[in-house]
């Protein structure tokens, strides 16, 4: 990666890291297992928000023992920090590493189930249609995501499958329970006109997503050439008293009633002339083609950002753990280099003193013939 490619990536994990420091997310990057090697505990915001969120639940009777296991889990101390432990880190979910592994840390295993296990739904439209700043955690048992079947031998592809069908399960139960306002701050409207303002609406809320209504003028042109009226239909407004007749085939999915603002008679998966979308087999699973058209267009949710933010973290956490491994490799040949020219200069100090041992030998031999030549010549 060039030093632009760097820059954008750190760009893009600090903007959604500034969106996602609340204390859950820090009590989540802070326990989770797969994190500890970055240690997020030498961050004074994650640290911050951890203890802000820890502090929050327990009792001040038990700050003492809470703060124990909470130090035995930053110093490694306790089983969760053997070598299986460290390697089942990245291969199994959270929840269930610290089920296995931390059983010595009880008040602290007790939490992660909730905060790493569970990703907080989208906000959801409130009141008037404002939304709330809150996470909400999901609840255990809703949906049922399987904690208690073995993954440890699943491929990725085959985990990547079963975490697409566990968000379409979740997505499809947001789309039957909760009501969302659009982006651009438009109200909620039940289907007979009413608001959330004037009280609870006698039926099932459509959601309207930002998708550009149809005039009147254009719905009329374009049911027209297809042969069907508004009267043929059983949709249509009567133009005398301005009241809006009950249709036998047009109407939401949801509820079966129409309209009511145009002549039209149809809403949310239906046409003028009363024929459903072709949508119809997603309505029955929970999701209506409307809300599938309109997928596309909507902005990124919470639970999108957040998941981006979490890949992009772990790209983050990789580059610098690779670039770690390298400093060590690094490190480590430069050592061996500094051991082998230690031996190099041991070598050849030997190497000196065994020509001056066998100099001085020599020297010795030539003093010692000297010795005896001159004797020699005395004799003669």
């Amino acid at each position: 990666m060039t030093v632009r490619d760097i820059n954008e990536l750190e760009e893009i994990i600090m903007r959604r890291w500034n969106a996602m420091t609340s204390p859950l997310h820090c009590a989540a990057l802070f326990l989770g297992p797969e994190y500890r090697a970055s240690r997020p505990e030498t961050d004074a915001k994650v640290a911050d928000g951890f203890w802000t969120w820890l502090y929050s639940w327990r009792k001040e009777s038990s700050f003492v023992e809470v703060d124990a296991e909470v130090c035995c889990w930053i110093e490694g101390i306790g089983g969760h920090n053997c070598e299986d432990a460290r390697t089942q880190a990245r291969l199994m979910q959270p929840a269930r590493w610290w089920r296995k592994w931390c059983s010595d840390m009880p008040i602290l295993q007790s939490k992660p189930f909730v905060c790493l296990d569970k990703r907080p739904p989208p906000l959801v439209a409130r009141g008037t249609g404002a939304c709330s700043n809150e996470f909400i955690i999901a609840n255990k048992g809703s949906p049922q995501w399987e904690e208690d079947e073995p993954v440890e031998n699943l491929t990725r592809d085959e985990m990547a499958k079963d975490a697409r069908m566990r968000l379409a399960e979740w997505r499809a139960r947001l789309h039957r329970t909760e009501s969302v306002s659009d982006a651009g701050g438009e109200e909620a409207h039940d289907v007979e006109g009413g608001s959330l303002a004037e009280g609870p609406a006698p039926s099932r809320l459509t959601r309207k997503r930002g998708r550009p209504q149809k005039q009147p003028v254009q719905e009329e042109e374009e049911v027209a050439p297809e042969g069907t009226s508004s009267d043929e239909s059983g949709g249509g407004a009567d133009e005398n008293d301005g009241g809006s007749d009950e249709s036998d085939g047009s109407g939401d999915g949801d509820d079966g009633s129409g309209d009511g603002d145009d002549g039209s008679g149809g809403c949310d998966g239906t046409d003028g002339s009363g024929k459903e979308d072709e949508g119809e087999g997603d309505e029955k699973d929970g999701c209506s083609s409307e809300e599938e058209g309109d997928s596309e267009s909507e902005p990124l949710r919470i639970e999108d950002l957040i998941k981006q933010g979490r890949i992009a973290l772990d790209l983050y956490v990789a580059e610098d753990f690779e670039k770690m491994e390298q400093e060590r490799k690094k490190r480590k040949e430069e050592e061996k280099g500094k051991v082998e020219l230690q031996l190099s200069v041991e070598m050849m100090e030997e190497n000196a003193r065994q020509l001056e041992n066998t100099l001085r030998e020599e020297r010795r031999k030539i003093v010692e013939f000297r010795r005896m030549q001159k004797a020699q010549e005395e004799e003669e």
